[in-house]
């Protein structure tokens, strides 16, 4: 989830969930909206001095700060993602195998891309690859992804599935 999530799902006193937007987009990280002086706050547009005392008492209380460092040694993401960030991870948990020789693509050009568009690559064919990206003279692994009726594509189609979903 982004950052607005997380602002808002904290339950801060008058936070909406598009005020949660704007600090997301204003300040990007949840680092940086703690450090804000209540002054910022109101300078923007849609937070008013109400909610601005509200944000920095909220943040600046123990028992935020603790709440806080546990979400974040849980991994939970504390900066926002941009629409670009958004639109990579739209082959996210998707796997992919690479069989046979590559004529558009280097394989670490083809990896990078599937990586960069959230995917994941594996070595070997099984029941829970999505894709199997396969050039010319492509040997076991096409037999087994067909074997297993996994999904097939050609580099042209891998291109259409990457303007599909645009890196």
């Amino acid at each position: 989830n982004d950052l607005a999530r997380l602002i808002f799902g904290l339950g801060i006193p008058h936070v909406g969930i598009v005020a949660a937007e704007v600090l997301s987009s204003e300040y990007g990280s949840m680092e940086k909206l703690r450090q804000v002086k209540k002054e910022e706050l109101e300078a923007i547009h849609e937070i008013g001095p109400v909610m601005a005392q509200s944000i920095q008492a909220f943040l600046k209380s123990k028992e935020t700060i603790q709440v806080l460092k546990k979400l974040k040694t849980v991994g939970l993401r504390m900066e926002a993602v941009s629409a670009e960030q958004i639109i990579k991870q739209t082959l996210r948990a998707k796997v992919f195998v690479l069989t046979g020789t590559l004529t558009k693509y280097t394989r670490t050009e083809a990896e990078s891309l599937i990586k960069k568009s959230g995917g994941r690559i594996t070595s070997s064919v099984s029941k829970n690859t999505d894709y199997v990206l396969a050039g010319d003279s492509p040997g076991s692994k096409y037999a087994k992804a067909q074997k297993l009726g996994v999904n097939i594509i050609s580099e042209d189609d891998f291109e259409k599935l990457l303007k599909r979903n645009p890196i």
